[in-house]
């Protein structure tokens, strides 16, 4: 965490940086160095060098993003019902939605929602020009 204001970047924007380091150039044994990688391998490379408790961590994460959720799920409801009416009868909250978190971790451990993303990148493999692999 060296680099804070190098976290705080949107992956969209990130990419098209001459430094955007592609994790599909890589190895297993220098992840780490990928500019976007999977949660686990963030959080075993917090654990290996600055000795953070991810037990605790995790905890904090999972904390903000029920609470962003559980504040939602009013408004979830009725874009629901606006789109569906009385398709779904008693049915209400019965669809989902996957949503990405970003999220800032503060010098105490404690986590913080930046913004929730309604249409997540699911993808962190990205070919030499930019463009997402299928």
């Amino acid at each position: 965490m060296h680099k804070l204001l190098s976290h705080l970047t949107n992956f969209s924007l990130n990419k098209l940086s001459e430094n955007f380091v592609n994790s599909e150039d890589l190895d297993d044994y220098n992840l780490e160095q990928s500019s976007k990688r999977p949660l686990t391998n963030v959080l075993e490379q917090l654990q290996n060098e600055q000795e953070i408790d991810i037990s605790f961590l995790t905890e904090q994460i999972n904390e903000v993003c029920e609470k962003s959720i559980l504040a939602m799920q009013p408004y979830a409801v009725v874009e629901q019902d606006k789109m569906f009416g009385s398709r779904w009868g008693e049915r209400k909250g019965d669809c989902f939605q996957i949503l990405g978190f970003d999220i800032f971790i503060d010098g105490d451990l404690k986590a913080w929602v930046l913004e929730i993303n309604d249409h997540p990148s699911l993808n962190i493999l990205l070919t030499k020009e930019g463009m997402m692999k299928g």
